[in-house]
């Protein structure tokens, strides 16, 4: 009996093990190189884009469509390979039918002939399995017919990997060829970026964005001023409300903390900051930990929830304005509109590629934010029961900035879409390189905010945790007064006083 469970167990991790599947790390490889290279002054085709983890591409070049041809593959040693991984023809969809795409292959194996592979004419990486795994020390790739190409007859291959186990699950398949391939992306910016950004919206410096009002505020602070955090996007609207309400007091600028851009009231030359800007996540923590007594934020998520409840505490959430939580993709994808279930099935890992939704065959490169940020929040909010699948690192990105870079990055253009809000995509970190998309056929913009049309509103709170100071409560109740609204307005969001 205990024999028996042992092959059982043993014979499960197995196929387990097989089913993931595993590559081959290039670092076996001791040569590539081709019968032939395009000659063109303004790209290199050689050999080596086979291997380079990027969009470049081989591209033969000799007379005619390239039959004929090959790449022959080195290890540096006899190694046991059960198939490769091929992502066909030019590695950019604006130049893949404009070229020629292998059709077909006569594969070799230490020069002995193995056996021929038809090749699928697809931009996506495709896995191809030997007809039994081979011992070898060289493969060679012998082009035997080619898919033909709308403007060259050149042909080309942007990138190859070999599998010592092939992959039996679609969805981990392609999770680990994105791991295995596009992780080579130029670094995003540094996440201080976000900080250049609202340090365009201190309260009281010249040249400030922040909005005015027209006349001064009914309500003046001059001690006892609440603290205040928030998060990145709610930085300019709680900073105009500091120049409206509490004191200016001129500070030398040694004093400036330049990492929270804060207004600084020093007492006894010791105080922390008065206002500052840590991001959602830390502002929440900051809020449990009392040393903020206002916080600007979307939604808490369900752990910021439950570590309030840890210390006796809950959450206040005052309704200040709206927001709308927005999906976008790279200007020159063909993506428009997606449905909310298409969204969840995204995020989930349900769907992985563009294909069954635009009808271009590329993985979805699906961008994700830390959690307890307040867009992770948010993403987990419209999720319904999907769970969002673990992010890839290559995929993971600490700022709303460099995730709206990266998805702009020409290396993405048919393949990434990411999330933010819509007052930071267009006021605060604007790139033309990303278009917002419709869900359910309807876009966001300040109309489909207010009546609520679009499905993804998002409302803006200030955020307490109870026993507020007399100072705190009037401030609350002049942010929703007729003032308090109208900086609301000013700055780009939708005052709660004109919801439904």
């Amino acid at each position: 009996m205990k024999r028996t469970l042992f092959y059982i167990l043993f014979f499960y991790a197995a196929f387990v093990c097989y089913s993931q599947g595993e590559f081959i790390d290039n670092s076996v490889i001791a040569d590539i190189r081709a019968s032939s290279t395009l000659a063109d002054s303004r790209e290199e085709y050689a050999a080596s884009k086979l291997t380079d983890r990027m969009d470049y591409s081989w591209s033969e070049g000799a007379p005619g469509n390239g039959v004929g041809e090959h790449i022959t593959v080195t290890f540096a040693g006899v190694t046991d390979v059960a198939g490769f991984v091929l992502k066909n023809g030019y590695g950019q969809l604006e130049y893949y039918g404009k070229n020629n795409r292998v059709k077909s292959f006569r594969i070799l194996f230490d020069d002995i002939y193995g056996e021929t592979m038809e090749i699928r004419d697809s931009i996506n990486f495709e896995q191809y399995v030997f007809k039994s795994p081979v011992r070898c020390s060289k493969i060679q790739f012998i082009i035997d017919d080619v898919y033909p190409g709308t403007q060259y007859d050149d042909t080309c291959i942007a990138e190859i990997r070999f599998l010592s186990r092939p992959f039996d699950d679609a969805g981990e398949f392609n999770r680990m060829v994105w791991r295995g391939y596009y992780a080579v992306l130029p670094e995003p910016p540094p996440v201080d970026v976000e900080y250049m950004e609202i340090g365009q919206y201190l309260p009281f410096v010249d040249g400030t964005k922040i909005a005015l009002l027209d006349e001064e505020s009914l309500l003046q602070l001059t001690d006892n001023l609440p603290r205040l955090d928030g998060a990145t996007a709610l930085y300019p609207l709680y900073s105009s409300f500091v120049h409206a309400v509490y004191p200016y007091i001129e500070m030398p600028e040694e004093y400036y903390e330049w990492a929270y851009f804060p207004y600084i009231l020093l007492r006894d030359g010791s105080s922390p900051s008065i206002v500052r800007c840590t991001k959602t996540d830390m502002a929440y923590q900051r809020l449990i930990e009392g040393q903020a007594d206002i916080i600007f934020c979307y939604e808490p998520s369900r752990d910021q929830i439950q570590k309030a409840a840890e210390k006796g505490l809950r959450f206040n959430l005052t309704p200040i304005g709206k927001d709308a939580f927005v999906f976008f993709v790279n200007e020159k994808s063909a993506v428009t509109n997606l449905t909310r279930s298409q969204i969840r099935s995204i995020y989930s890992g349900d769907i992985v590629n563009w294909k069954s939704i635009t009808g271009i065959d590329e993985p979805i490169i699906p961008y994700q934010r830390p959690e307890n940020s307040g867009s992770q929040t948010a993403l987990q909010s419209i999720m319904g029961n999907s769970n969002i699948m673990a992010p890839l690192w290559d995929f993971f990105v600490l700022g709303m900035g460099p995730t709206v870079d990266r998805v702009s990055m020409y290396q993405n253009y048919n393949s990434a879409i990411g999330y933010s809000f819509l007052y930071y995509i267009t006021v605060m970190h604007p790139n033309n390189g990303i278009k917002t998309i419709a869900i359910d056929g309807v876009f966001p913009a300040k109309e489909t905010i207010g009546d609520n049309s679009y499905p993804f509103v998002k409302t803006l709170y200030a955020v307490t945790t109870g026993s507020e100071s007399e100072n705190t409560k009037q401030f609350i109740d002049w942010i929703l007064s007729e003032q308090g609204q109208e900086l609301v307005e000013k700055t780009g969001y939708i005052p709660v006083s004109r919801l439904p």
